[in-house]
């Protein structure tokens, strides 16, 4: 999408989320393009590099922008009043519909029981991002 269908759309707001920190400028590059076409205060930000890098982050962005970190346990922290946990909602990859890519576990279901980890290995990113243990989703059901 060019600026000019952008700017012909309303959008209440932006999320972007982030995976991998080696795609740290890529995703800075990605805030800042948005920066120049909606309001700061309608971008929120998150994801797994984010959350890792919050500090750095804060420095190469604009300070209007909401950093999300963690887990979103909670859909009031995007200002939804339902109170949802979106970590436990089903994944959708509907959005693979849209594009000619064939995503190779798109036949797949994902689940995990758990949450965090009791181990504190140093090379390991679980205990900053799950820092509780915790039993999550019943497969069974």
């Amino acid at each position: 999408m060019d600026s000019a269908e952008f700017y012909g759309k309303h959008y209440d707001r932006v999320y972007i989320t982030s995976l991998f920190t080696f795609y740290y400028n890529q995703t800075v590059k990605t805030i800042k393009s948005y920066e120049k076409l909606i309001s700061p205060e309608k971008i929120f930000i998150g994801g797994i590099m984010v959350s890792l890098m919050k500090e750095k982050i804060k420095e190469d962005i604009d300070d209007r922008i909401s950093i999300l970190t963690g887990l979103l346990t909670d859909s009031s922290i995007l200002g939804l009043g339902d109170s949802v946990n979106i970590d436990v909602l089903p994944l959708d990859y509907s959005i693979l519909d849209d594009i000619v890519y064939k995503y190779p576990a798109g036949d797949n279901y994902f689940a995990y029981i758990s949450r965090g980890c009791t181990n504190k290995c140093s090379f390991c990113a679980v205990p900053i991002l799950e820092p509780e243990f915790c039993m999550t989703n019943n497969i069974v059901q």
